[in-house]
């Protein structure tokens, strides 16, 4: 009896253990890319001083712009590496507040004004953002 109820006890607590890790981890993913977004402002800042606009791509949201943001604003070292929680976006914006399409981003990257940048998280599809303006809201 006595070995029945240490073993209940030791099921109940890590079921806890097991739930409380969960939530750990899924908030240490919420800050890593919450953090990945600034580190990427920054660089939007130099890239910005340096050619004077904005880094853009397509504004596909199911794209993970990882490759992308690593070759035009890290000077292509792996700075941010792939991963399996969230999707990288960096949209440019023009001044009438507009999104650039893909097409645009590519053949005139200097109508890019302003940005938004979003991490989508793959597993709940919660969004964050980061704007130019330093507005976290995505609208």
């Amino acid at each position: 009896m006595e070995l029945l109820i240490a073993v209940a006890f030791v099921a109940v607590l890590s079921v806890l253990g097991i739930y409380s890790y969960s939530g750990y981890t899924t908030t240490s993913q919420s800050y890593s890319a919450q953090n990945t977004l600034k580190l990427i402002a920054l660089a939007q800042s130099e890239h910005k001083s340096e050619l004077g606009y904005f880094f853009c791509s397509d504004p596909d949201p199911t794209i993970d712009d990882s490759v992308n943001i690593n070759s035009s604003l890290f000077s292509g070292h792996e700075i941010l590496k792939g991963n399996d929680y969230y999707l990288l976006k960096s949209t440019g914006i023009k001044a009438d507040g507009s999104q650039l399409s893909a097409q645009e981003c590519s053949s005139s990257p200097e109508l890019a004004t302003g940005y938004i940048l979003k991490a989508i998280m793959k597993k709940t599809s919660e969004t964050y953002c980061l704007k130019d303006n330093g507005n976290e809201n995505c609208n």
